[in-house]
């Protein structure tokens, strides 16, 4: 077993509440040597926790050293899936859970080394994304979660073998931050969060092969206090995060471990949620535990996850800890990206967080109105294929048109404001040349 895993474990156990001070001797969970089908070894074992139940991933050498993981039924070590799921060798897995779902990432013997991630269906294996994402071979790969949203962690061979952290958008893997971030060459980059943020510890290359933290600030990444904090050089690195503090486990010529406080944050962020508000708006809160001279809050949304556009601010309620929420009325066509940040007095601005809502209900042409009922006179349009003027048409239900006229569309969307007083009832509302239609009714 490798040094960075006895870390891993032991600040696994250490949140669980599984080592005691009182406890007299350390005995086996199980069976010992639960792969024992086979002899040839299990490499670079990795343990996480799915509630009270733990879960281990490992190379499996009884299976070409392929990825296998195994759980505790509470008696013994049961398969997840079948053993040796990858498709070639799986060097340094890491295994996370999303919910109850378990998804292991590990460099890819069948895709030139690169990083590769999967999880399990409930029935079998499958990969997230494409199979080798990383731009060149993947070593000490680390996965983490924030909210939903997995992030992968790797000693990156294609930037001059430096730290790389990427996120899964939902479609493809994209980079967080900069490719290779570090001052130099990064061992065994480890990944956890604090509520939203993203925090990586390594040996760093560039401060003597010293431990180093940083973390991804909305835009780029810092260090968190001294670059090579570790009184010597270090090859294996693990953290945590508590909520009020890191803990940063390493080697050193033995095993150490040192916290940090992250009671000088500006925010400390305990949730942040978007959610389906009557079918047609999202609904935005997120709490606080504290703050320290919070200046502001900014929402901003994106319908691609990479171009952000402010939607409002709203300001710091002081600094205790607070509940803060607002409502977008305009949230795009499906899926719609909603990114929370901070920005202190100082004009120093903190990414917190990014959530995403998707508007199932659409009609079958894709055109969404809201609100419905419309209210005020006013009614917002959405087509993602719309732009530009475009033909807009009120009729009764027997046919009769009661309004005709150009609506302006900007990137899919278009507000329209009735001119005259239709009286209230259910109506046919049509769109376009295409005459994309839905029904609507006007109080």
């Amino acid at each position: 077993m490798k040094t960075k895993h006895y870390l891993s474990i032991i600040l696994s156990l250490f949140m669980m509440g599984s080592l005691k001070a009182q406890a007299p001797s350390w005995q086996a969970v199980g069976p010992n040597d639960f792969n024992q089908a086979s002899y040839n070894g299990a490499n670079y074992p990795s343990l996480v926790f799915n509630g009270t139940v733990p879960y281990v991933v490992y190379s499996d050498g009884g299976n070409s050293y392929k990825a296998t993981v195994k759980k505790f039924n509470g008696t013994s070590w049961e398969l997840v899936g079948t053993a040796g799921f990858s498709v070639s060798t799986a060097s340094y897995p890491s295994l996370a859970f999303n919910g109850t779902v378990p998804y292991v990432v590990y460099q890819d013997g069948g895709n030139s080394y690169k990083a590769t991630v999967q999880k399990f269906n409930g029935t079998s294996w499958e990969l997230v994304g494409t199979a080798g994402f990383s731009a060149g071979s993947a070593t000490y790969t680390g996965l983490a979660f924030n909210g939903t949203v997995p992030y992968v962690v790797y000693r990156d061979a294609g930037n001059s073998s430096k730290a790389t952290v990427q996120k899964f958008n939902g479609a493809s893997w994209e980079t967080v931050g900069t490719d290779g971030f570090s001052a130099g060459s990064a061992y065994n980059p480890s990944l956890a969060f604090n509520g939203t943020v993203p925090y990586v510890v390594y040996g760093d290359a560039g401060n003597s092969d010293k431990a180093t933290v940083q973390k991804f600030n909305g835009t780029s990444w810092e260090l968190v206090g001294t670059a090579g904090f570790s009184a010597g050089s270090t090859m294996y690195t693990s953290i945590i995060s508590t909520g009020s503090e890191l803990i940063v486990a390493y080697s050193s010529g033995g095993a150490f471990a040192k916290s940090f406080s992250l009671t000088t944050l500006p925010v400390s962020l305990t949730s942040f949620e978007a959610s389906i508000k009557n079918q047609k708006q999202v609904n935005l809160t997120w709490q606080t535990a504290s703050e320290t001279n919070n200046d502001y809050f900014t929402i901003s949304k994106s319908q691609d996850g990479k171009i952000f556009d402010k939607l409002l601010n709203i300001n710091s309620k002081g600094d205790n800890g607070a509940a803060y929420s607002t409502i977008d009325f305009s949230p795009f066509a499906g899926t719609s990206y909603y990114k929370l940040s901070q920005t202190d007095v100082d004009g120093n601005t903190e990414e917190l967080g990014v959530r995403t809502v998707k508007l199932a209900d659409l009609n079958e042409e894709g055109l969404l109105v809201y609100p419905n009922p419309v209210v005020n006179g006013v009614i917002n349009i959405q087509h993602q294929n719309l732009s530009g003027l475009q033909q807009i048409i009120i009729y009764k239900i027997d046919g009769e048109v009661i309004l005709k006229d150009k609506v302006l569309f900007n990137n899919g969307l278009a507000i329209y404001q009735l001119e005259k007083n239709i009286p209230k009832g259910l109506y046919l509302i049509s769109i376009g040349n295409k005459k994309h239609s839905t029904k609507i009714s006007i109080e």
